[in-house]
């Protein structure tokens, strides 16, 4: 939970082949990107789940939980809810 709504986290995991630096740099790229690109659906009125926070010393993002089935459930029909 964070500040008590449901809520997940993805952490861009290390990539041990390529060198430090970079990787911390692209990890960080793609964090932001994301979080930007989440932000802007939001606002334009696409249903995606909210952000609520970026930490930059892991590459991770915090965001609301989405009861419901994934995409993958959903095209293996494991799922049938939607």
């Amino acid at each position: 939970t964070f500040c008590g709504q449901p809520a997940i986290v993805k952490i861009r995991i290390k990539k041990e082949y390529r060198h430090q630096v970079l990787d911390e740099r692209i990890r960080n790229q793609r964090m932001q990107r994301e979080g930007r690109a989440l932000a802007r659906a939001a606002k334009n009125g696409v249903p995606v789940p909210a952000v609520y926070f970026c930490d930059k010393s892991d590459c991770s993002i915090v965001m609301e939980k989405i009861i419901g089935c994934t995409v993958r459930d959903v095209l293996n029909a494991t799922c049938c809810s939607m």
